[in-house]
């Protein structure tokens, strides 16, 4: 595991890992790979839940989920560098921070 975010609202547990996106609804007792739509053997660096939004910080980009994990869409407008290990939102702004190539914000 690489990374771990919590949903409060949806009671649910995510964990980034070297092979996609698990969830679990019992707080880690049990998992689900949650990875439709990211990469095969996508390496997650970084999760982050924002309201509604679940977003994935991957080796090759952010991935947007907005249902809960089930499936997922690039979010790489703008992304210069897609090796991204860190995400945060500041406002209604996602700011990327990646390797080599600095921090992003989305518009």
């Amino acid at each position: 595991m690489h990374a771990l975010a919590a949903d409060a609202l949806a009671a649910k547990l995510y964990a980034g890992a070297d092979n996609g996106v698990h969830s679990s609804t019992n707080g880690g007792q049990n998992w689900s790979h949650t990875s439709l739509g990211l990469p095969e053997r996508a390496f997650v660096n970084t999760l982050l839940v924002s309201g509604p939004n679940l977003y994935a910080g991957i080796f090759g980009g952010v991935y947007l989920s907005t249902g809960q994990g089930v499936n997922w869409l690039p979010a790489n407008t703008g992304l210069a560098h897609r090796n991204v290990f860190s995400l945060a939102v500041i406002g209604s702004t996602l700011v990327a921070g990646t390797i080599g190539g600095g921090a992003y914000g989305s518009q």
